[in-house]
């Protein structure tokens, strides 16, 4: 969607259903097809609406670390991909405390 993101967000923020619709199904999702939609979905607001996600981070960064293991390898991939987006435009102070959960996944 790139910029054009922005537009839809001020219409309809539907951030806050974002980890709903990831972590569905104890995170096995409605589909790995709306798993990774809706993780590609994340980081593209990421990069182009932030400021509209920022009510919402806490909740979206714990969704997409959940998709980073045990998961079809594109619902991974997208997961580790919004978490780098949501990742470079938030402060290190927030990050602070939810990076050793992230990277707990990772090892």
């Amino acid at each position: 969607m790139g910029p054009s993101i922005q537009k839809v967000l001020e219409q309809e923020n539907f951030i806050a259903y974002l980890p709903d619709i990831v972590c569905a199904n104890n995170c096995k999702g409605y589909s790995v097809q709306v798993q990774q939609a809706g993780l590609a979905l994340m980081g593209e607001c990421a990069k182009f609406g932030f400021h509209y996600m920022q009510p919402s981070l806490p909740h979206l960064f714990a969704a997409a670390s959940e998709n980073l293991i045990d998961v079809p390898g594109a619902v991974g991939g997208n997961a580790g991909w919004a978490i780098g987006e949501l990742g470079l435009k938030s402060s290190p102070d927030f990050l602070r405390p939810i990076l050793p959960n992230i990277a707990e996944k990772l090892v």
